[in-house]
């Protein structure tokens, strides 16, 4: 075989990324903050904080949005802040290291673990030309960026209108007192609408177009000439590496869980007043629920076809070797005509085969198991579990027989 059929050449041209080169790294690039090394992740996350919660928090004291109530005034009570600003940003950091790296490690390993050949390993220069091209694609950017403005305004902008609370820390609501800029929006208010929020909203978007990446490189990689072993020890053929690889995004799901789920929750009943029971206070949460671990294990469907054909075929196999292997074995032990006992070899072999064919029969054919499952909703149900202290339960038994019925459909 030649050096060119056995290299794969191509991926090292054009290497594997979600993220390298992107608008947001190059910006971090430019200040020094380039790369995944643990200082630069920590500096990302303290210039984040920098650039959204403290000086929302100066300006908020210097204009005497304080006080020693819980309400909705006061910025230093404000739930949503804290777990937007100090707990979510930072983890949506440190999240794209742990995707970027586990995601890149996972690229290798469809070559490095043979799943996919070396005369194939060549056409993954296509495939990682395109993941590059959209990477570092304008219009994708462009997009982002001004959904999170649009996404600042509408959750800002109706207390702009006189809809929702009277007075908050972020709008006066035509108080005098606390209100110096048109649409009675305070400082802090300011800062949050057209900074704060859309780095918060930029962070999660961008990341969702990144699972639209990963999403499609995976379907590209399901089109190969995948080498898939049934009887591998990891029960899928090999590649049990991407279910691991899924189950990275668990922490992604819970910075966007404590960002836009429980920091919601918490803000509504804590703040507002509104109780847990209310359609748009739980409703957010069950969908979060349902559909943030679908998002990563669906994907995996696109596996199936492949897996199904490996473990149909190696079946088939396993039988027929298992039929001539055990005709041959009983011609030996049950044949009165032969004397002498026969080799005990043939009970260990015929066992050996049984395991073989029994593993086989095991074999999942979706890359996904139980642990990995159990990550992604760990994750989902524990991102809203952050805002149970705020939540207070203050209901009947027909309050929670009611809301299961809902839950229910009935």
């Amino acid at each position: 075989m030649s050096a060119e059929a056995s290299t794969p050449a191509e991926p090292r041209r054009v290497p594997f990324s979600l993220f390298q080169g992107d608008l947001l790294n190059r910006g971090f690039g430019v200040i020094g903050l380039g790369g995944y090394r643990p200082l630069p992740v920590a500096l990302r996350c303290l210039a984040l904080v920098g650039a959204t919660w403290v000086p929302m928090a100066v300006l908020a004291a210097v204009q005497g949005l304080v006080s020693a109530q819980v309400e909705a005034r006061n910025f230093f009570a404000d739930y949503a802040a804290y777990g937007q600003f100090l707990i979510a940003v930072p983890l949506f950091v440190v999240a794209e290291r742990t995707v970027a790296l586990n995601t890149r490690e996972a690229a290798r390993s469809f070559v490095s673990s043979g799943v996919i050949g070396p005369e194939d390993a060549a056409r993954l220069g296509p495939v990682h030309g395109r993941l590059r091209r959209w990477r570092l694609a304008r219009g994708p950017e462009i997009v982002t960026i001004s959904l999170a403005f649009v996404l600042s305004f509408f959750t800002i902008g109706p207390e702009m209108l006189g809809v929702g609370p009277a007075v908050t820390w972020h709008s006066g609501a035509g108080t005098p007192a606390i209100c110096t800029l048109p649409g009675g929006l305070t400082f802090a208010g300011a800062w949050l609408m057209f900074v704060a929020l859309p780095i918060l909203n930029y962070t999660w978007l961008r990341l969702a177009w990144k699972v639209v990446i990963w999403t499609d490189y995976l379907y590209q990689m399901s089109r190969f000439r995948l080498r898939l072993v049934a009887s591998h020890p990891d029960l899928t053929g090999g590649l049990g590496f991407v279910s691991e690889v899924q189950a990275k995004w668990a922490l992604v799901i819970f910075a966007y869980g404590i960002s836009n789920v429980a920091a919601v929750i918490a803000y509504k009943v804590g703040i507002e007043g509104a109780s847990v029971f209310l359609m748009p206070v739980w409703a957010p949460a069950v969908l979060f629920v349902l559909i943030a671990p679908a998002l990563f294990t669906l994907p995996l469907l696109m596996f199936t076809k492949p897996l199904s054909r490996a473990k149909r075929r190696a079946l088939a196999a396993y039988r027929e070797h298992a039929r001539r292997h055990a005709a041959d074995v009983d011609s030996r032990w049950l044949d009165t005509r032969v004397t002498g006992t026969p080799p005990l070899t043939d009970v260990a072999d015929l066992n050996n085969v049984a395991v073989m064919y029994n593993r086989t029969r095991q074999m999942r054919v979706v890359p996904f198991d139980l642990r990995s499952f159990g990550q992604l909703v760990g994750s989902t149900v524990g991102s809203i579990a952050t805002a149970l202290p705020i939540v207070r339960f203050e209901a009947t038994l027909e309050d929670w027989l009611d809301l299961i019925a809902r839950l229910l459909g009935r």
